[in-house]
C-alpha cells in the first residue's frame, strides 16, 4: 500500500497536533503496524482517543484520528472506509487552515482512489499533493506523491512514464534528510516501495538484472523498517525477479519464487492487508504461467480476483479475470 500511509503518518509529528495526544496515538498505531495489537483493540483505542479530543473540543486532535483510521483501514484494503476518514480528516484541517495535513489527505485520497482503479480521481489528488508539497518545501510528501503517482501510471500501462516519474521520486527522496528516528522509518517504508515499484519497471522493460538490484534495496528498506507490509513489498518484488531470472544472484536468497510470494502473503496476512494478498497472488499466478503450471495459475488469478471483486477493486479484478481466462 502504500504509500498513503507512511506519509500520513508522517503528518501524525506536525505541531498542530497536540505533542502529548500525538505520541498516543503513534504508540497505538505502532503497535497495531508491528502486530502487537489487534484490530478490534485498535478501533476501541482510537475511538477513546476520538472521544477525548470531541470533550477537549480539539477538532484538530480530532481529524488526526481520522486521518490514522484511513491508513488503517487502507492497509487492510478497506478503501470506502480509507476515503470516508480521509475526507473527514481533510474537512476539519481546512476549517483550521492546517495546510501540510490538507496536503497529506489529498495525497492519501488520491492513493485510496488508485488502488480503487479510479485513476481519474486519483491523478488530481496525486497533482494537488505534489503542488502543495513544492509549495511547502515538504520533500517527504513530494516523494510520495511521485510514488503513487509513477504506480499509477504502471497500473495504466504508461510504463516510460512511471519509469520517469519513480525516478524523480527517488531522486527526491535522496534529498531528504530525515532528523528523527521516526522520520527515518518513514523514509526507508517509501524508498522500500519506491525499490519495489521500479523492480516491476525493470522487468516489464525485459531488465532483469537492473530489477534485482532493485528487489535487494526494497528488502534492505523493508529490513530497516521491521513492519509486515514493507517485508511483503520486498518479498514480493524478489519473487517477480526469481520468475525472470531462474536462479538467485546470491546465496541468501533461494531460487524458488515461490517461497518468496508465500512470504509475502504470510507477512500481509500479518495485519490481514487483502488487498495487497491479492496483488501477491496475482503476481505469484503470472510466475507460475510463466514456468508453464497452468493449473496453478489458473487457481491462484481465481482467488486473486475473488478478493479484487469484494474489495471493489476493479482495474485488479478484471486485469485477474482476463489473465485466468487466457490460462483456460
Amino acid at each position: 500500500m502504500a504509500k498513503q500511509t507512511e506519509q500520513a503518518q508522517q503528518d501524525s509529528t506536525q505541531q498542530d497536533v497536540d505533542s502529548v495526544f500525538r505520541q498516543r496515538v503513534n504508540a497505538v498505531f505502532d503497535q497495531w503496524q508491528s502486530n502487537d495489537l489487534a484490530f478490534s483493540d485498535t478501533l476501541k483505542a482510537m475511538e477513546s482517543l476520538r472521544q477525548e479530543a470531541l470533550a477537549e473540543g480539539n477538532e484538530v486532535n480530532e481529524a488526526g484520528i481520522y486521518n490514522i483510521l484511513g491508513i488503517i483501514h487502507g492497509y487492510r484494503s478497506k478503501y470506502d472506509e480509507s476515503i470516508e476518514n480521509f475526507t473527514k480528516a481533510r474537512e476539519l484541517f481546512a476549517k483550521h487552515d492546517v495546510k501540510r495535513r490538507m496536503a497529506s489527505c489529498d495525497l492519501n485520497l488520491g492513493e485510496s482512489y488508485r488502488l480503487r482503479g479510479n485513476f481519474t480521481r486519483a491523478r488530481q489528488y496525486f497533482h494537488m499533493a505534489y503542488e502543495e508539497a513544492k509549495t511547502m518545501n515538504d520533500l517527504g510528501l513530494e516523494m510520495t506523491a511521485l510514488s503513487n503517482e509513477g504506480q499509477m501510471w504502471f497500473s495504466l500501462g504508461s510504463i516510460e512514464k512511471a519509469h520517469q516519474t519513480l525516478e524523480k521520486a527517488l531522486e527526491v527522496a535522496q534529498q531528504w534528510e530525515a532528523d528523527t528516528e521516526r522520520q527515518q522509518n518513514i523514509r526507508a517504508g517509501g524508498i522500500c516501495e519506491l525499490h519495489h515499484a521500479l523492480t516491476s519497471i525493470f522487468l516489464a522493460e525485459n531488465r532483469a538484472e537492473m530489477a534485482w538490484l532493485h528487489a535487494i534495496q526494497s528488502y534492505e528498506h523493508a529490513e530497516l523498517t521491521g513492519t509486515p507490509v514493507r517485508l511483503g513489498f520486498a518479498h514480493r518484488a524478489i519473487g517477480e525477479v526469481m520468475t525472470a531470472l531462474g536462479e538467485s544472484p546470491d546465496p541468501d536468497f533461494g531460487s524458488d519464487p515461490d517461497e518468496h510470494y508465500q512470504a509475502a502473503v504470510d507477512a500481509f496476512r500479518q495485519i490481514k492487508a487483502e488487498g495487497e494478498i491479492g496483488k501477491t497472488l496475482y503476481a505469484q499466478g503470472q510466475s507460475l504461467a510463466k514456468r508453464n503450471k497452468r493449473r496453478l495459475a489458473g487457481r491462484k488469478f481465481q482467488q486473486a480476483m475473488v478478493i479484487f471483486t469484494k474489495l471493489g477493486m476493479t482495474d485488479n479484478a478484471s486485469k485477474a479475470a482476463e489473465a485466468q481466462m487466457l490460462i483456460i
